[in-house]
């Protein structure tokens, strides 16, 4: 019993000495890095910089911030900040992010206002810092912009994590409910009154691969920054009002970028999207019936259609109609 004692004593010390010299050395290390920041032109302002957390975590948090980028495009304040990573993983980050923050691009201002809002990183113990996962967590967040428009959203959650079987590939997924799109977004999509400007729920099941891995040198202009190799699309499900839209399907990317595969997309509520559609003026009066026609044939004995969207050589398709050039990814 007195040598347990004594070795649980030992390894107490031990971590506790760690913990301390691992403080040092990361308040040395955001010294220098704020420093060299600023002498690169950064604004970099703030109050009462601290670590705490001993000894599980370390908990970094300083008050009354301003960050500025030094070509002044854009600029964020905010009264408090927190980044927390256990001291048995110093490369898994969380930042919690002030209830009231501003953030200006250019000549525009955002005031986000959030019950919670939460960023989260995580990196291999690797010289490359190789990519493990990311999360963003919105609850009750609101942003009001000094152009005059506003959006909000109930809840939000997206996380991107690495394959562990695939050194390029990521599956991404994304909830949200309650999404506010600004008034001049919604009037360009339902600009007769069809669609009212929230959102009930946005959800995404993908997985895409990249041509180079997620590390500390992707986008250090040393060589090519990675590229969209694939996109696999298990489910995509937005529901708006009373429409339900899903998507599914696959995409290869070539080297210039261009597209290749199928996207399958299937509602109910085929014949309000052709009278929204219709509202917008994006689509000629003149094949109105055409198009309500082809429709109908597609619909199967439970009243969905399928749209069976195919990209080939850069154009996109629907059955035998060309729908007009397809999205490039480089």
């Amino acid at each position: 019993m007195a040598r347990l004692t004594f070795w649980i004593i030992l390894a107490c010390s031990l971590f506790s000495g760690y913990w301390f010299v691992a403080t040092r050395a990361l308040n040395n290390a955001l010294s220098d890095g704020i420093a060299a920041a600023q002498a690169d032109g950064w604004q970099i302002d703030y109050q009462g910089l601290e670590t705490t957390g001993f000894p599980g975590d370390f908990d970094v948090s300083a008050s009354d911030i301003v960050i500025g980028a030094a070509d002044g495009q854009w600029a964020w304040q905010g009264p408090a900040l927190k980044l927390q990573a256990p001291s048995t993983a110093p490369t898994r980050i969380t930042i919690d992010l002030p209830q009231a923050q501003t953030l200006r691009l250019g000549d525009q201002t955002l005031r986000i206002a959030s019950n919670k809002l939460s960023v989260s990183g995580a990196t291999a113990l690797t010289a490359a810092l190789d990519f493990d996962a990311a999360s963003i967590t919105a609850q009750e967040t609101q942003v009001r912009s000094s152009l005059g428009w506003q959006a909000s959203v109930d809840d939000l959650i997206s996380t991107a994590t690495k394959k562990p079987d695939a050194d390029t590939t990521y599956d991404i997924d994304l909830t949200t409910t309650g999404l506010t799109i600004p008034a001049a977004l919604l009037a360009d999509i339902s600009p007769q009154g069809a669609l009212s400007n929230t959102i009930n729920s946005i959800t995404l099941d993908s997985e895409v691969t990249l041509t180079t891995p997620l590390d500390r040198f992707s986008f250090d202009g040393q060589g090519a920054d990675p590229a969209l190799e694939m996109l696999r699309l298990s489910g995509l499900e937005v529901i708006w009002d009373n429409i339900t839209i899903s998507a599914a399907g696959n995409l290869d990317v070539d080297s210039e970028g261009v597209p290749n595969g199928r996207i399958t997309i299937q509602t109910a509520q085929w014949e309000a999207l052709i009278d929204i559609a219709m509202g917008t003026g994006a689509v000629d009066a003149r094949i109105e019936q055409p198009l309500r026609s082809g429709a109908r044939a597609l619909v199967d004995g439970d009243g969905v259609l399928t749209l069976p969207i195919t990209f080939n050589q850069g154009i996109m398709m629907m059955g035998f109609l060309p729908l007009g050039p397809a999205p490039r990814f480089r």
